[in-house]
């Protein structure tokens, strides 16, 4: 062996450790579960994983043999845990155009449309809100839960204090308590809210509609098994909307035909 090829033995492997390596395409065939997250909504996405939102993901991903593995937590953490890819999606996220989205991918169809947003305050402690509205918050104290980005999607433009909360009982109490103004949440959410903390709302508090409902998705690690999991959703969403079964979950959970609207 001359010199020369002594040293190709050595070179070569190291050289092909320096060409590229070609992802393997992930197909619908080869994914046999989903694991979902999202925050716990009554009516949507119960603890033990019955729940609207859920049965439609069970309906769309079942059907093609792939089993949902779903979990509930608070929503900053469920969020934070699909954009780590600890998770393959985030049930009830908004799809904001031109935003960055948080590094998320969304499929063509929403899931919902969501409940309005409710702004939640005393009774006449907020005088003006008939004629100014959602202005009418401007250097209030506002609660909300954590990981709602009320700040970029509902109040841009307008000077308040902003305190955020794991629970939204917390929220209700400390309006009871003068510790805050006003809570926005959604109506089922701060009435279930109410009856934990045992405070009637009827009489003492005010709730106004500070935002009507936006579309709402499941959104998607940034992967390509979740780009093989998007495909497989729109394919049978289509399939659910021409049929009406997504109106029907709906229906059986007690919960109205605008839920759902192409």
């Amino acid at each position: 062996m001359n010199f020369s090829s002594h040293i190709a033995r050595f070179i070569f492997p190291f050289c092909l450790l320096g060409l590229p390596v070609m992802a393997t395409p992930v197909y619908s065939d080869d994914i046999t579960h989903i694991y979902v997250v999202s925050a716990q909504w009554q009516g949507y996405t119960h603890k033990d994983g019955s729940g609207a939102y859920w049965e439609i993901v069970r309906a769309v991903f079942e059907a093609e043999n792939i089993t949902v593995k779903t979990r509930v937590m608070p929503w900053a953490r469920a969020e934070l845990i699909v954009e780590n890819n600890q998770a393959d999606a985030l049930v009830g996220s908004y799809y904001q155009r031109g935003k960055h989205n948080k590094g998320l991918i969304f499929p063509k169809w929403h899931i919902s449309v969501e409940d309005p947003i409710i702004a939640l305050f005393k009774k006449d402690s907020i005088s003006n809100w008939h004629t100014e509205g959602i202005n009418a918050l401007k250097n209030k104290r506002l609660v909300w839960i954590r990981g709602y980005s009320f700040e970029e999607s509902l109040l841009q433009g307008i000077c308040f204090n902003k305190h955020v909360i794991a629970k939204p009982r917390q929220a209700i109490v400390m309006l009871k308590l003068n510790r805050a103004d006003v809570f926005l949440d959604y109506e089922a959410t701060i009435r279930q809210a109410a009856t934990e903390a045992q405070i009637e709302l009827d009489g003492h508090f005010q709730m106004e509609v500070a935002k009507a409902g936006n579309k709402l998705f499941v959104a998607f690690a940034n992967t390509d098994r979740s780009r093989a999991l998007i495909e497989i959703f729109d394919k049978r969403m289509d399939t659910l909307i021409k049929t009406g079964k997504i109106k029907a979950i709906y229906k059986k959970w007690g919960l109205g035909n605008y839920k759902f609207q192409p």
